[in-house]
């Protein structure tokens, strides 16, 4: 009579131990496999105010889409901005910079790192002298750039960016007076200095 007990015991402790394996990596498995900061989120968003010192001052806002293709190694920014230039031509001036810049993040901390950044651009700039119907000056300068940033992820998603670029534009000469402008066919430089801040949003995981 001893026998099936002892039979549904000895089958009990084997179900026990042949599950045991399972059991034990199931408990090791991490629970929460969400990303630890907004730094391990492939994409992201922002907005950001900038400016211009040097050959002219400029002050605007700009928009970027990031990638992070190689995660925490190599990543891409497209960006397009717009900017009111004070430059010493005369007239009204606005540009509109579009491009893309290629980085390296290097961590500091699990919530803040650096970036070595560089890219080119097209820059669409207007010139509009005051006198209604007279004769704009635009072109389309060609700019190469590179410089640093500073990354900070805050609550959640965001991350609060500032960046440092030195910007080199090509272009040709022009002129805008109050009742006249015209374009030029030779070419001159401009070399700024541009400081960026804005926020991030990112997500993809």
């Amino acid at each position: 009579m001893g026998h099936p007990h002892s039979f549904i015991r000895a089958s009990a402790v084997a179900s026990l131990l042949a599950f045991a394996p399972f059991a034990r990596a199931a408990s090791e498995s991490p629970v929460d496999s969400s990303p630890r900061s907004a730094f391990d989120q492939p994409f992201a968003l922002a907005s950001y105010t900038q400016g211009w010192v040097g050959a002219y001052d400029a002050v605007g806002l700009g928009g970027r889409a990031r990638w992070e293709f190689w995660q925490h190694k190599a990543g891409l920014d497209l960006f397009a901005e717009g900017m009111i230039v004070d430059w010493p031509g005369g007239a009204e001036r606005h540009d509109i910079p579009i491009g893309f810049n290629v980085y390296a993040p290097i961590a500091l901390g699990s919530h803040v790192r650096l970036r070595g950044m560089g890219g080119f651009c097209a820059v669409f700039s207007f010139i509009e002298p005051a006198q209604e119907g007279a004769p704009s000056s635009n072109d389309v300068l060609f700019g190469v750039h590179g410089g640093v940033g500073l990354e900070v992820a805050m609550v959640g998603p965001f991350v609060w960016f500032l960046d440092a670029q030195a910007v080199w534009y090509l272009g040709h000469d022009r002129t805008a007076e109050n009742w006249s402008g015209a374009v030029s066919g030779s070419l001159s430089q401009a070399v700024v200095f541009q400081p960026t801040t804005g926020l991030e949003l990112a997500f993809g995981r």
